[in-house]
């Protein structure tokens, strides 16, 4: 725990002493801490180290008129009626709240909750005051991608370390003097699971997936952060499969394949004989690789996949059976962090050893908006999205080849954070930040975009 504590404040006096030389800004402070999820302090629930920022933002700049803006109107109507619909279903329609602890984990937690999610959508009138132009974009991008290399390279360094000498410089979790870290049994071996300072390793897996997806959608727009960013994608990527995390896999071939979709007409306008050739080769190389490690993988594949119930997953499970078996809960939800109440009696008999007492929320992103804000609130927030995505398709068509370009590429991340998301719920915090962005360029009074 030293080491980690050590390493903390190292990154923390860096980016003071990067801030007081002013070559970072508060805003660019809050998206580098953004991934880094086991850098938190636990109040009754965890406050992580982006969210202290974030606070610290509004306060410097709640006198601006300026944070009151958000252009997309959208966005008021969905908060509103989350606000709304959780205090009501809270107050009227939850009978009984699982004694869990204090006033705030319990029948108040609804109110931490909305605190939470309104803290959660303050990034985007933080965002328009910083974002006005295309160059702040890639600014904080950049910003972003330094993030996962720092967590990257954390991460191998508490891989060998683990590997070495048995000690996690980044355990998960001590509980009552008992450390754990991420490490899984296969072939009669422990193996041991990259987390990083990105959480657990699922955590970390799906910074690195949306990461990777994401400045390889940059590079396909001839866009490059940095002067070797194919190295840094196989950084991304080698780090991903050391977290052995199926979430994170399956994520990132899913975004991949929205990727290809959403560029399908220029990927056949821009196909040639070598690129052909290219392809190839890095599918013979990748066939080689596994068949030589023929057996690892068959047991990974088995053990991280084909025994498990990818689609329905743990904490998705006793929420999917509540809402099938007690629809009346479908259309408005049963509002912020109140379906552990509801959902309890469904949880399984291979899980409830570690599920029952507990608060619990869906791990996918589409099924924690249903459960909790409803089918009414699920639409409102697609709505959000498409408005934005409408708004960057108005401001495409009405500039110049350039910036058409730069909305086409806002337009792919839109859509691929969007399904992050929807897919699972740990994107919440780069959701908020990508959506934030881009609506802020989208909805910029600065008329042509530079």
């Amino acid at each position: 725990m030293l080491i980690k504590q050590l390493i903390v404040l190292l990154i923390f006096i860096i980016l003071f002493a990067l801030y007081t030389k002013k070559k970072i800004d508060l805003f660019g402070i809050l998206i580098f801490l953004l991934p880094f999820n086991q850098i938190f302090i636990n109040v009754g629930l965890n406050l992580y180290a982006y969210q202290f920022i974030l606070i610290l933002l509004i306060v410097l700049h709640l006198k601006k008129t300026k944070i009151l803006f958000i252009g997309n109107k959208t966005i008021v109507l969905f908060i509103s009626y989350v606000i709304i619909s959780t205090a009501i279903i809270s107050a009227f329609f939850i009978t009984s709240f699982l004694p869990l602890g204090g006033f705030f984990r319990s029948e108040g937690r609804f109110i931490a909750q909305i605190i939470l999610y309104l803290l959660t959508f303050s990034f985007i009138p933080i965002s328009y005051l910083y974002i006005s132009n295309f160059m702040d974009i890639l600014k904080y991008f950049k910003i972003f991608f330094i993030s996962l290399i720092v967590l990257s390279i954390l991460g191998w360094i508490q891989f060998f370390i683990y590997n070495m000498t048995n000690i996690d410089i980044f355990p998960l979790a001590i509980i009552d003097g008992n450390i754990r870290s991420g490490v899984d049994v296969m072939l009669d071996m422990l193996i041991f699971r990259m987390s990083s300072l990105g959480g657990e390793p699922k955590g970390l897996a799906i910074s690195l997936s949306i990461g990777v997806i994401t400045m390889h959608t940059f590079n396909y727009y001839q866009i490059k952060f940095f002067k070797y960013d194919t190295l840094i994608k196989i950084l991304f990527l080698s780090a991903l499969l050391e977290t052995l995390s199926t979430s994170g896999m399956v994520l990132s071939i899913i975004l991949y394949i929205v990727f290809l979709v959403l560029t399908l007409k220029m990927n056949i306008k821009k196909m040639n004989i070598k690129k052909i050739i290219v392809s190839l080769m890095f599918l013979v190389g990748v066939l080689i690789i596994i068949i030589q490690n023929q057996l690892f993988f068959q047991t990974m594949i088995e053990h991280r996949i084909l025994d498990r119930d990818i689609a329905n997953e743990d904490f998705d499970a006793p929420i999917k059976t509540l809402l099938i078996d007690r629809p009346q809960w479908l259309l408005f939800g049963s509002g912020l962090g109140n379906i552990h109440n509801l959902a309890f009696q469904d949880i399984p008999q291979e899980t409830a050893h570690y599920m029952s007492n507990t608060i619990f929320t869906a791990k996918s992103g589409y099924l924690k908006l249903v459960s909790e804000l409803g089918l009414i609130g699920f639409g409102l927030f697609f709505l959000l999205n498409y408005s934005t995505y409408r708004r960057l398709k108005y401001r495409h068509n009405e500039n110049t080849v350039i910036i058409q370009k730069q909305m086409k590429l806002l337009s792919v991340l839109l859509f691929i954070v969007f399904i992050a998301y929807m897919a699972r719920v740990y994107a919440i915090g780069i959701y908020i930040f990508f959506f934030s962005a881009i609506n802020a360029l989208a909805y910029s009074k600065h008329g042509l975009m530079k």
